[in-house]
């Protein structure tokens, strides 16, 4: 089982954002760390929403209302529950060369619900690291690649 301050590291890493205890609590009785790729949503300086693969799966959880003694909900879905895959993207012109492509996706499953993951949305090179490997893992498992080899 991951070490809490281990696994708050990892999900906040450089990016300045705060973790819950009760949610990291959460975190780690639902997923075996390190899962294959995640990404976070931030809200009010709070990782509130966390996304994951792992092996054939995709999960998410949401922390909602006071942190110390948040409401938890959150899915796993098996990734052939995924009817599509929604691409878009927005280029970011830093003035330093060509611009940067930052990528989005509305993953669909076949209950109607979506899962969507905005680079351009990501305040942070941290969140926007995480977002990127997230998709990547995504896609591939979508496509039924090797997850190790994305991952590494």
């Amino acid at each position: 089982m991951a070490d809490i301050n281990d696994l708050r590291s990892a999900l906040a890493g450089n990016s300045g954002a705060s973790v819950g205890i009760p949610f990291v609590l959460a975190i780690r009785s639902f997923i075996n760390w390190p899962p294959d790729a995640f990404s976070i949503e931030v809200e009010d300086r709070y990782i509130q929403t966390l996304y994951w693969v792992q092996g054939d799966g995709v999960g998410y959880l949401i922390s909602e209302g006071n942190h110390d003694d948040p409401s938890l909900k959150g899915e796993f879905r098996s990734v052939a529950d995924i009817e599509n895959v929604t691409l878009s993207a927005k280029i970011v012109d830093s003035g330093l060369g060509p611009g940067e492509v930052r990528r989005a996706v509305e993953v669909q499953f076949k209950s109607g619900e979506v899962i969507k993951i905005d680079v351009a949305a990501c305040t942070n090179q941290h969140q926007r690291d995480l977002a990127n490997t997230f998709i990547n893992t995504v896609l591939s498992a979508v496509a039924g690649e090797d997850l190790e080899a994305v991952v590494e």
